[in-house]
């Protein structure tokens, strides 16, 4: 455990080489430079994600005669390599993978050189429970475009139970007081229609402005925040039982969202309180059953401690009473996710001042991008974190987390998957979408039971119902060792799914734990460091 995987831009350097050879020619004329033979990979499944026992494969495209290939695991190891002959320019390249996981493939032309990469993903057989409460979640863009027919089975692939999306008042309400929810092509509709049918539940987040009302403004007057509940109220009528949740704005102590256009809310805390409890009184009038998620609140690390005055003014000025839960977004770019309990405990202590003692805390938004701006934001941390936060965050009573975000958008490479149109091909997955996978099957119908008190920064935390238990376990320090003592023979399963059994030597289990969760199940009496070890 512990290998870092590294990925090599091999097309990079070929370009990089056929560029340097052109300039060659360009400066001795008569030279002739061979262009790189082509390649281009096309997908026989949605993303290449494939289930447990089915043979990844490829479509090629090139005119070469053959292609060489090699496949690399998450871990960084070779896991194959072979040749696929080509016949009239097209090939079906199988590869043999005997494990789940996450892989890159890496194909080369054998005539010029020509090259082309893609991700895939095999995942592991799952028996989440039907019963579990809504604790994983993630965020998408459906009312933005995004084609709900094939990310729908890629969400519920990976145990995603619910959605935050949204239904955009600025486009369904097309006159005032006049609402249409055929606009756009009827996206609106067909993406609720496609996660009805797939048992995921939506989070709908309200906002943010019409055209129709306060001049396109943050809502602000009263006629304002009167439409802007009218509204909730004709989209629940819509869409009827299928909603149990909404989110009244997004980020409104931030300018970029709690104060657009010209009118007088300014982000401040007592406008969107007063908005709040217009919508939480329009909802109690026809669906008393429908839950208040609020305030959306922007709460970054460098900055939390600065949102948290913002919130206690909200929740003072009637925001308290207006919701059903507090909702955050605490981003963490700079920082591992072992910085998130603190927080979480200042959040809860300003609830506890200003009447919001028995609210829930929903993380409505946290992920870490992949742009490789530091040590914190590669796709190798991102799947380690990815599972480590969601596991802190329930040790500290967040009742539900919203993964930001499925798949990469204009807000940033935060997704599990690829966007369509990345060189690595449409809705190919990064490794964090099979950390997501492995962290709900594991996890799933398992409520939090505590952690076990181990020495040198090691985490060992358990999930259990009374019967089965699991720990997920791991260290900031890759190399950290631990004794589990145990009677009996424990199931140990890795971040990618890779489950093997050990069995005791003298009623222990020895393991080496790294940032990469490793997730035990069985009847362990304790955890220990080895004999010697501080």
């Amino acid at each position: 455990m512990g290998r870092r995987m590294t990925r090599v831009p091999r097309t990079g350097r070929l370009s990089l080489g056929f560029a340097a050879l052109a300039l060659l020619a360009t400066a001795l004329p008569g030279v002739a430079v061979a262009q790189p033979t082509t390649v281009a990979l096309g997908q026989t499944s949605p993303g290449n994600i494939f289930a447990t026992g089915a043979t990844p494969s490829f479509e090629v495209s090139t005119p070469a005669s053959s292609v060489s290939w090699t496949v690399h695991d998450y871990w960084g190891d070779e896991t194959a390599v072979g040749t696929t002959p080509v016949t009239d320019g097209r090939a079906l390249l199988q590869v043999p993978v005997d494990a789940v996981g996450y892989y890159e493939l890496h194909v080369t032309a054998a005539d010029g050189g020509g090259a082309a990469e893609t991700s895939f993903a095999v995942l592991p057989e799952a028996d989440r429970s039907a019963t579990d409460d809504l604790r994983f979640g993630a965020q998408t863009h459906f009312a933005h475009g995004w084609d709900p027919e094939i990310l729908v089975p890629l969400l519920t692939n990976i145990g995603v139970q619910t959605v935050r999306d949204a239904q955009q008042w600025q486009l369904i309400e097309t006159a005032p007081g006049t609402y249409d929810f055929t606009v756009e092509n009827g996206r609106f509709e067909t993406f609720m229609e496609e996660l009805g049918e797939a048992s995921v539940e939506p989070l709908l987040n309200f906002g943010l402005y019409s055209p129709h009302h306060d001049g396109g403004a943050t809502p602000y007057t009263d006629e304002g925040r009167q439409a802007f509940a009218r509204f909730v109220q004709e989209v629940l009528a819509h869409y009827g039982d299928q909603i149990r949740s909404i989110g009244v704005y997004n980020e409104p102590n931030t300018p970029k969202f709690g104060d657009r256009g010209d009118g007088l809310a300014d982000a401040r805390p007592d406008y969107h309180a007063a908005l709040a409890q217009v919508v939480s009184d329009a909802v109690q009038e026809v669906r008393p059953d429908v839950e208040v998620v609020a305030p959306e609140l922007l709460a970054k690390t460098q900055d939390f401690a600065e949102g948290l005055p913002w919130l206690a003014e909200y929740l003072r000025a009637g925001g308290a009473e207006a919701l059903d839960v507090v909702s955050v977004h605490p981003y963490r770019a700079c920082c591992t996710p072992e910085t998130l309990p603190a927080d979480i405990a200042d959040l809860r202590r300003v609830m506890d001042e200003n009447g919001a003692a028995d609210a829930p805390i929903w993380f409505s938004e946290l992920g870490w991008p992949t742009n490789d701006r530091s040590e914190h934001t590669t796709e190798r941390a991102q799947a380690q974190y990815l599972p480590r936060s969601y596991v802190l965050a329930f040790s500290e009573g967040v009742a539900r987390y919203y993964w930001y975000n499925f798949m990469d958008h204009n807000s940033g490479p935060f997704g599990l998957l690829r966007r369509p149109g990345d060189p690595q091909g449409d809705y190919t997955p990064k490794p964090s979408y099979v950390a997501y996978a492995v962290m709900t099957a594991q996890l799933s119908g398992l409520p939090y039971d505590g952690a076990d008190r181990v020495p040198g920064g090691v985490h060992s935390h358990r999930f259990s119902d009374g019967v089965t238990a699991v720990r997920a376990m791991w260290a900031p320090e890759a190399g950290t060792e631990v004794r589990l003592m145990t009677p009996r023979p424990l199931q140990v399963t890795d971040t990618m799914g890779v489950t093997r059994t050990i069995t005791p030597y003298r009623g222990a289990v020895s393991l080496t734990l790294s940032g990469d969760p490793l997730y035990v199940r069985g009847n362990v009496k304790a955890v220990l460091h080895p004999r010697g070890a501080r």
